[in-house]
């Protein structure tokens, strides 16, 4: 079966007229699936902090990592009743990883309605038979899977080769293997859509489990997409991993969470979130930002 044609869930919300601008805006935030163990860090006790992150900045394309159904769907009902207050509409593509679509973890793609409209979108397993809800390949520790969509852009901003493919992601914890595998599947999957129209602009965002030097990385990246926090010229002494620790817990890691793009995109500037409101860390991640702009 073609990727193009795997299992989907998708929320959709009546969009308003689009707004003008032509910067994109890109967020990839593991989220901390809703664990009552994390104390005072547990999920109903920060996740006001979670959507301020995602609300700020209204960003065009939101990947999220680690959402448990009731997680996303939260997040999802906080952002529509945001519209009241000038808020953009926000559609949401992704079902979980388990085979049960109302189990387990899930790597949901959210996007503005104003700006975006859907072509196409869906979910696929980074494995041996992405097709199948549930599989699971070369010792991966769980399902893994990827949520992409594919859009062209609204109203006076749509142009005939405006089309943008955007795919998020979490790898696996434990096998490197299933890493690199993974990112294989996702390479794959980018190169066929590429082949189909080489003028597709392509957006990958992520929990890696990996650092920037990573073999997995260089699998899914190399020459097609570049680190846009690494194109930047930014620091790269603080990690994204933060344990719910701040800056001081980051610092000396590896930033593992990521937002890659191919050309045409301009990268107008790109940065780690490392915000902590009244000294909460909204996750035990950092959110990762990205701005782009389609380069002439």
């Amino acid at each position: 079966m073609p990727l193009l044609a795997c299992l989907l869930t998708a929320t959709s919300l009546a969009a308003p007229p689009p707004t003008p601008s032509s910067a994109v805006e890109c967020l990839s935030f593991n989220i901390r699936y809703d664990n009552a163990d994390d104390g005072k860090d547990a999920w109903p006790l920060r996740r006001e902090l979670v959507l301020e992150v995602v609300r700020d900045d209204t960003p065009d394309f939101i990947g999220l990592q680690e959402a448990l159904p009731h997680q996303q769907a939260w997040i999802v009902e906080a952002l529509a009743a945001a519209v009241a207050d000038g808020g953009p509409r926000y559609a949401v593509i992704g079902r979980t990883r388990e085979a049960s679509p109302a189990r387990g973890e899930a790597t949901p793609l959210l996007f503005r309605e104003d700006r975006w409209e859907r072509l196409d979108g869906g979910t696929f397993w980074l494995s041996e038979t992405p097709h199948i809800p549930g599989s699971r390949s070369w010792r991966t520790a769980c399902p893994r899977i990827a949520t992409f969509g594919r859009f062209r852009p609204r109203g006076a901003e749509a142009t005939a080769s405006g089309e943008v493919l955007v795919v998020n992601t979490h790898f696996d914890h434990i096998s490197a293997e299933a890493r690199l595998n993974g990112a294989g599947v996702i390479r794959s999957f980018l190169d066929a859509a590429r082949r189909d129209d080489p003028d597709l602009a392509l957006v990958v965002m992520g929990d890696l489990n990996a650092g920037p030097n990573d073999p997995a990385v260089a699998r899914l990246s190399s020459g097609l997409l570049r680190d846009a926090h690494r194109a930047a010229g930014n620091d790269e002494s603080l990690g994204t991993m933060n344990a719910f620790g701040g800056r001081a817990a980051a610092t000396g890691r590896q930033r593992i969470d990521f937002i890659l793009v191919s050309e045409p995109w301009a990268i107008g500037a790109a940065s780690i979130d490392d915000r902590t409101p009244d000294g909460r860390c909204p996750s035990d991640h950092f959110p990762v930002r990205a701005t782009l702009e389609r380069s002439p």
